[in-house]
């Protein structure tokens, strides 16, 4: 029998812009732990580009397919931990869907 090779798929690329207008919305939550502090908040973004590309096809007959959408908002929750020695990290963040 013939080995045929298994088919790589083309895998899209994404990038988003203006994540740089986060803005913190309604009230913080802090949560003093013995070894740290978890700091909880709302947040606001935006305006938002979300632009993808995706590549068709075989080498010669390659085609470049691209796509844009844009939001004017969108919301989530991010939580930072503070540890006592003064490193902060970036423990989670949650996007929420844009409103339709």
């Amino acid at each position: 029998t013939k080995q045929t090779k298994p088919k790589s798929k083309s895998k899209a690329k994404a990038t988003l812009y203006g994540l740089s207008s986060l803005k913190r919305s309604g009230d913080v939550s802090v949560n003093m732990m013995s070894d740290h502090t978890t700091i909880k908040t709302k947040f606001s973004m935006g305006p938002l580009t979300l632009k993808v590309e995706k590549v068709y096809g075989a080498a010669a007959k390659a085609e470049l397919r691209h796509a844009t959408a844009t939001t004017a908002e969108m919301n989530g929750r991010l939580s930072l931990r503070v540890l006592h020695g003064g490193a902060a990290t970036l423990h989670s963040i949650r996007v929420l869907q844009p409103k339709q």
